[in-house]
């Protein structure tokens, strides 16, 4: 039985896993090198993908089928969680998302996502054989709903997005009509018209949007960030300046270097080249993922394997897409490359999850 498991493991997905993390940790490693506050970074990110590939093996290991199983107590767990950071959290910068440990901060609403596929599928699972698709489409509004609202009152409206991509695309994978599709986006849109002429979107994230739209209006203010990415990423050239070679890494022109910006490391030290091996790894993890939803015959694995694949793609189409102005900043760090334990944990766990479902069902045919 083991050994029948051990054949469906995905491996090619888990070396592109590894080289992107390896990537990443280099990448942190030059960003933290400049300044002496963020000495020390680099060992903690070794460490934390070391645990989180330890997370992974677990995972892989334990049948998916089980976490659907305990979903009303992950998704009690997941609430839980997410009230308590707005109740005893810490801040930084005006966010209020992470809870002290003592030795490290945990992140909720980056687990969150992860609970969230994996009870969110199993609502899913068993709404297609009892409910109507009404009924199953409010249910998991409901369900998806409660726990974004928690995580946009933090705020955090780039992680309250990620539910709601993964919550379309999983309804997409579960059979929802087109027309409920299209209704939808009609009423999404509507809905954050309405958030924004209420007053709901704050202010600094109408003033992330106008950067975005125009960041050559406050040059040295909130368009700073975007300009300097810009700069960097456009210095690079082919192949870059080198490894710790950067001149706006080096000199601290660009805030959140280490977390939400970190791709402008790649771009400056790496070139375009570098820029594409790690736009290639992410092509490949996807392409991969794809593959293991499309080749298991259990529906529940295959609503698994999308909600895990809409965290990734969303989440690095977005950061890349902000380090180069095709993306308003929302602060989403970029899977496996940015700085943070909680964001590589979570994404170990996907990729946990990931392979639980490949090994499960029939090999890939390549």
């Amino acid at each position: 039985m083991q050994l029948r498991l051990l054949k469906n493991v995905d491996w090619p997905l888990m070396v592109a896993v590894v080289l992107l993390s390896v990537l990443g940790s280099l990448m942190v490693s030059s960003a933290s090198a400049s300044e002496a506050r963020y000495q020390g970074l680099a060992a903690r990110q070794a460490i934390w993908i070391c645990l989180g590939l330890g997370v992974a093996g677990a995972l892989m290991w334990m049948d998916y089928q089980l976490a659907a199983r305990l979903s009303r107590w992950l998704y009690g767990i997941n609430l839980a969680l997410l009230s308590l950071v707005l109740y005893k959290g810490h801040s930084i910068a005006g966010s209020q998302r992470w809870i002290e440990l003592g030795w490290t901060q945990l992140q909720p609403s980056e687990l969150a996502k992860v609970l969230i596929v994996i009870t969110l599928a199993d609502l899913l699972r068993r709404g297609q054989e009892t409910h109507s698709p009404a009924s199953v489409l409010f249910r998991a509004a409901l369900h998806v709903g409660v726990p974004m609202l928690l995580v946009f009152a933090q705020p955090d409206l780039g992680t309250a997005l990620v539910f709601v991509v993964l919550w379309l695309g999983m309804l997409w994978i579960w059979g929802l009509s087109r027309g409920y599709l299209v209704a939808l986006a009609v009423t999404g849109g509507l809905l954050a018209a309405g958030a924004w002429h209420l007053g709901v979107v704050r202010d600094y994230q109408r003033t992330r949007l106008a950067a975005f739209l125009d960041p050559e209006h406050d040059p040295g203010g909130s368009g700073y960030q975007l300009l300097q990415s810009q700069i960097a990423i456009g210095a690079g050239g082919l192949w870059g300046a080198g490894l710790y070679r950067g001149t706006q890494n080096r000199l601290a022109f660009i805030p959140t270097q280490t977390t939400d910006f970190i791709f402008t490391i790649a771009g400056e030290e790496l070139g375009f080249v570098g820029c594409m091996t790690i736009l290639a790894l992410y092509l490949f993890i996807l392409w991969r993922g794809v593959a293991i939803a499309a080749a298991t015959e259990d529906p529940l694995g295959a609503l698994i394997a999308t909600g895990v694949l809409c965290i990734f793609a969303f989440q690095a189409f977005i950061n890349l897409g902000m380090t180069m102005r095709l993306c308003p900043v929302t602060g989403l760090p970029l899977p496996f490359v940015s700085y943070g334990g909680s964001s590589l944990l979570t994404s170990f766990m996907g990729v946990g999850l990931l392979q639980s479902v490949s090994m499960r069902r029939r090999a890939i045919q390549f």
